[in-house]
């Protein structure tokens, strides 16, 4: 009796460690998922750049959360229309920035499209060394679409996760394609997507030379 007294409770007290264990495993899941949505990461490698997509309420607004070795200097690169598929935009423009000693290696990009009190459509590239506006047409497709459009590489369409570069090519954080939705479907028949290039917005970093 005593024994399987024994047994009984050595048995409750493994179930008992394993239904703690998965708790803790479904608990650590959901901070991770949280801290990815919060866009708090942790900067494994100083010496590397991270970044990470940071999910917003509002229509037409992305966010990453960036870290960037201190120092630099780096450069802010953004191109409005003509947006390859792969590669960069060949008309650009962009800013020169560095991370001062006293100033936060990590800080926010934000890309959003809004419409002003003037109704005119701008799309705005925003970081803390910087601001740009570029006003639309009204004629702009994915304003005013003359036809079906789909959008392709919004990261609003994908899992958020801590991306890690040493910089040593351009690091591209927004590449975002308005295509008409006949030359994607006829692009997908073919196991293809359109090279373009197209209407969007393309933001990227980089070392400046």
């Amino acid at each position: 009796m005593a024994f399987l007294a024994v047994l009984v409770s050595h048995v409750k007290t493994s179930l008992d460690l394993r239904q703690s264990q998965i708790e803790i495993n479904r608990r650590q899941a959901e901070l991770k998922l949280l801290r990815d949505e919060l866009g708090v990461f942790e900067v494994t490698d100083p010496a590397k750049a991270h970044v990470i997509f940071v999910r917003q309420n509002e229509d037409k607004s992305w966010r990453w959360r960036v870290y960037l070795p201190p120092g630099g200097p780096y450069m802010m690169k953004w191109a409005i229309d003509d947006i390859p598929g792969e590669g960069l935009a060949t008309q650009w423009e962009g800013q020169n920035f560095q991370i001062r000693p006293l100033e936060s290696s990590t800080f926010n990009v934000d890309v959003f499209l809004r419409r002003g009190a003037d109704g005119r459509w701008r799309w705005f590239v925003r970081y803390p060394w910087g601001e740009k506006q570029h006003e639309l047409p009204d004629n702009y497709m994915l304003l005013a679409p003359s036809q079906p459009i789909t959008i392709i590489s919004d990261p609003r369409l994908r899992t958020a996760s801590v991306t890690t570069s040493d910089l040593g090519q351009p690091l591209v954080l927004f590449r975002y394609r308005v295509i008409p939705k006949v030359e994607f479907d006829a692009a997908q028949a073919q196991g293809k997507v359109p090279e373009g290039p197209y209407d969007g917005i393309m933001v990227w970093l980089e070392r400046a030379k």
